[in-house]
């Protein structure tokens, strides 16, 4: 006895064998991914080569935290009547979100009376110490230029950092929790 198998029957079978086969396929995928446990690595490079970074005291690490605090200084203290807003905003991206809500009002306020006088101001910064792994001391020359007068003042800024994420605004894994 030979069976016949009619032409739709045969490709209805064909679909669910079809279908059952990529299911198991998304199965199993999804179960050996989950198994996989991903780890981090950051990979350094730098005059003397690559290297993977394993501790929070390799050279790199060290110096990333310190460009961090240099370029957060540079948003906050270097602009003019018509950047400050950007300026601003960069150095908000860097700080962490309670802090950025405190100081939000007062930098609305600075950005208004700004829009009513014209002003650039210039920060070079001194010398820059790290007191710990969390906390900054940097020492600023500030010039202040309006259309009749220029002024310099030396001022000391502490600045007070903490781990935070890469994002694509704060590339650095580090962000302001506190400066004065």
């Amino acid at each position: 006895m030979i069976l016949k198998f009619k032409p739709v029957s045969l490709l209805s079978l064909m679909k669910k064998l079809l279908v059952l086969g990529i299911t198991a396929w998304a199965a199993n995928s999804t179960i050996l991914l989950l198994r996989l446990q991903p780890r981090k690595v950051l990979v350094g490079i730098d005059s003397y080569g690559a290297r993977v970074i394993t501790n929070e005291t390799d050279r790199l690490v060290l110096l990333e935290r310190e460009n961090f605090v240099k370029k957060y200084l540079a948003y906050s203290y270097n602009y003019s009547s018509n950047n400050y807003d950007e300026r601003t905003s960069l150095a908000g991206n860097m700080m962490a979100s309670p802090l950025w809500k405190e100081k939000k009002r007062e930098f609305t306020q600075i950005s208004e009376n700004l829009r009513k006088q014209e002003l650039v101001q210039e920060a070079k910064v001194l010398e820059l110490r790290e007191v710990d792994t969390e906390n900054f001391e940097a020492d600023l020359e500030i010039k202040v230029r309006t259309k009749l007068q220029e002024a310099t003042t030396k001022i000391r800024v502490e600045i007070k950092i903490k781990k935070g994420k890469r994002t694509e605004e704060n590339p650095y894994q580090y962000e302001v929790e506190n400066y004065v």
